[in-house]
């Protein structure tokens, strides 16, 4: 993507990307509010007690808990043919998974958040893209919310239907994951959504609902009445894909992803302010260098390695940034290294470090961890009373709320991890590869 194509959202990124890089006194708009000193350091205003949950460009969603799944390079689209919904996965080797059904469509859902949804609404916006020569159906956004008690009809469908404008969606898939009182309330909210899409001239293409996305549980088309039983979402197509090609798996919940960035055994820092000390200006590029071969393998940072790498991170921003280059090319690993990096750090070093594990989810495509590791970094900064807040991760939830794509970040933000990288002597033009 060039950025004669962004939308004016993403546009508006770049320049605070390009300021928050190389300008020493800045102030941007909520929810980034921002002076960047002259001794290179990180400061920051004093936080909200909570985040808040976003779906599409600048849109709030009810808590507890929301998340956007955003389109990522690998994308995901639905055919234009006639009779069963296609989808079509397209990752690094261009192989395209075509899932037919209703059932392989529910099958795919815990695939595409990255974990298994319960008591859950979930939306799929799709926009228009014209593909050998017919117009098919590319996915815009996924987006889940809880099933809160209470919602029901009092449900509003406005940020749906902001998001959905400014996603240029044309289509939607709506999804009830629920049973007892909770399918009320979900069913409740998927007639108000639904209707809300059609008003806005968008194509209601599928609603369906579910009681469990696991194996053998009964699915109905709201429309025509259809009945079928869920096939094991592990055992999905997409999902074995994923797996083998991109060594991703599917959480059992959304908790679960949560407890992949919880505290752990804090690692013993004296040995890292060793090898600083042995290392000197030679430390930053060990350590990314280190941290490069080890992610490429898949490997699991020792308590060794993770308080080396925390120590990078605090050293100044442009350390922290170069950090960041490790993840060209290998992202989902490399959101699976930082987090347990930051499960093992304290203080300052996990703030950074889960930023960058956020990152990494994101320019991944993964909206949820994105959002769960930028929460508990928010969690450590008011901690530790807001001393240690950083540009990078208010302007991460910015455009995780903004839903600004994957690909206009990675654009920017490659370019400024590879030359803080170059700046500590990393052999950036080998590893970049």
């Amino acid at each position: 993507m060039n950025s004669a194509a962004l939308r004016p959202d993403e546009e508006h990124l770049f320049v605070l990307l390009l300021a928050f890089r190389f300008s020493s006194a800045v102030t941007c708009a909520q929810p980034l509010a921002a002076q960047a000193p002259a001794d290179g350091s990180e400061k920051f205003s004093s936080l909200a007690s909570s985040r808040r949950n976003f779906l599409g460009p600048g849109v709030a969603l009810r808590p507890p808990h929301a998340d956007a799944i955003l389109l990522c390079q690998q994308a995901k689209k639905i055919g234009g043919a006639p009779g069963p919904v296609t989808f079509i996965s397209e990752g690094n080797d261009m192989q395209r998974i075509r899932l037919n059904t209703a059932t392989e469509v529910l099958a795919s859902i815990p695939t595409m958040l990255g974990f298994i949804p319960t008591a859950s609404v979930i939306v799929i916006m799709l926009k228009d893209e014209i593909v050998d020569g017919r117009t098919t159906k590319q996915i815009a956004l996924v987006a889940r919310t809880d099933a809160a008690t209470g919602e029901g009809t009092g449900f509003d469908p406005a940020p749906y239907l902001e998001a959905a404008a400014r996603a240029e969606t044309t289509a939607t898939i709506c999804v009830a994951v629920a049973e007892d009182a909770a399918a009320v309330i979900a069913l409740d909210q998927i007639a108000i959504l639904r209707q809300g899409f059609r008003d806005a001239g968008i194509h209601d293409m599928l609603a369906l609902h579910v009681t469990a996305l696991e194996a053998g549980a009964l699915w109905t088309d709201l429309d025509t009445y259809a009945t079928g039983l869920t096939e094991d979402p592990n055992a999905s197509t997409l999902s074995i894909h994923n797996a083998v090609e991109q060594g991703r798996t599917t959480a059992a919940s959304r908790e679960d992803i949560a407890a992949r960035y919880a505290v752990t055994v804090e690692a013993d820092t004296a040995p890292a302010h060793a090898a600083l000390h042995a290392q000197g200006t030679d430390f930053v590029r060990y350590a990314v260098t280190e941290l490069v071969t080890l992610i490429r393998t898949r490997g699991n940072p020792d308590a060794e390695l993770a308080a080396r790498v925390g120590l990078c991170a605090t050293i100044s921003p442009t350390a922290r940034d170069a950090l960041m280059f490790t993840a060209n090319g290998n992202e989902h690993a490399a959101a699976h290294a930082f987090a347990t990096i930051a499960r093992q750090v304290r203080g300052n070093a996990r703030i950074q470090i889960l930023t960058v594990a956020a990152y990494c989810s994101y320019i991944s495509g993964d909206g949820p961890s994105t959002g769960i590791a930028l929460e508990a970094a928010q969690a450590a900064v008011i901690d530790g009373n807001g001393e240690h807040d950083t540009p990078l991760r208010n302007l991460l939830d910015f455009a995780l709320e903004h839903a600004v794509s994957p690909a206009a970040v990675t654009t920017q933000l490659h370019a400024i991890s590879a030359e803080a990288a170059r700046s500590f002597g990393v052999d950036v033009d080998n590893l970049d590869s």
